[in-house]
């Protein structure tokens, strides 16, 4: 995949169900802004989850027909969702950040603003990225099995009834971070080692921001195109609280519970046929063992013209 400028005819997937709702303004704006600079722009509006793979297959299509791109509005999941459409294909991506953390938009310098992020999606470079991959499912940011699991449905759980936000998001983490949590015993192969391991948590990370964000020395491995792996010692209730608010203050780099590696390739043989596991916030249920990888350059992503690889 070559890095450069992206043309040609637009597609814009638009999820209703991400950020403040807003979808009609942003696709009027939209519009606007891609007839001002003399680019043809299709909307797709996604009103119902249900609804966004099929959606989304049909504007990728389009995109291919006419040798365009896609323009997708959204969170980290929707985006995901996508991106897992377009792996190995020339059809860039262009992102418009709609969610509560937006690890993977911010990751790559995409801005945060709407119309700004849209003035990329219309005049920026292509640029071939990595992207995480368990099972032939892509993950953006991290992948993760156990108690991350149950920290995500407590955070949908406290969005539903309170809004979504990431004072809402922060503290149904550490509410369902203190409850009890079971352990899993876990058969891992990294690279060529193999260990056994109980613990109530596996997180394999592809995101060096939200790493770095939590000063995890393991940031490096993304930076190396390598898989980051952490994993966390069975604890107790106090620990917990401890290892929560450490967090949340972004200072676990000295965590004594954590254990961080850098892999090329990891196998996961927990002791199930089918495991749940969490990709970039959404559940996915896959078929055990799981094998991750680094998908080298899996995608063709529009960033800012001064980003740089």
């Amino acid at each position: 995949m070559e890095t450069g400028q992206c043309s040609g005819p637009l597609q814009l997937i638009v999820n209703a169900g991400s950020g403040n709702g807003d979808a009609e303004r942003l696709v009027e704006l939209a519009q606007r802004l891609a007839e001002s600079v003399g680019r043809q722009l299709t909307p797709h509006l996604v009103r119902s989850p249900r609804k966004l793979v099929a959606t989304a297959t049909l504007a990728i299509e389009r995109a291919r027909s006419d040798g365009g791109g896609v323009i997708v509005a959204g969170g980290d999941g929707t985006i995901r969702s996508v991106a897992q459409l377009l792996v190995g294909s020339d059809i860039p991506l262009a992102l418009i950040p709609a969610g509560t953390f937006n690890f993977f938009a911010r990751n790559h310098a995409i801005p945060a603003e709407t119309e700004a992020a849209l003035q990329v999606a219309l005049a920026g470079h292509c640029r071939a990225v990595d992207l995480g991959e368990v099972n032939g499912e892509v993950f953006l940011i991290n992948a993760s099995y156990g108690l991350y699991s149950r920290l995500i449905r407590a955070r949908e759980e406290h969005t539903r009834r309170w809004g979504r936000n990431q004072l809402v998001a922060l503290w149904a983490t550490l509410r369902a971070l203190v409850s009890r949590h079971p352990l899993h015993r876990i058969d891992l192969t990294l690279d060529d080692e193999r260990r056994e391991l109980v613990t109530p948590l596996v997180f394999v990370g592809i995101n060096a921001l939200q790493l770095r964000n939590v000063e995890l020395a393991v940031a490096r491995c993304v930076e190396q195109h390598r898989l980051a792996l952490v994993v966390m010692r069975p604890v107790s209730t106090s620990d917990m609280v401890r290892l929560a608010l450490r967090g949340l203050m972004r200072r676990l780099e000295q965590e004594q519970s954590l254990d961080t590696f850098c892999a090329d390739r990891l196998v996961l043989r927990p002791q199930r046929s089918t495991v749940e596991l969490v990709l970039d916030g959404e559940h996915v249920r896959l078929p055990a063992p799981l094998e991750f990888r680094v998908r080298r350059a899996a995608l063709r992503l529009i960033v800012p013209e001064a980003v740089e690889p």
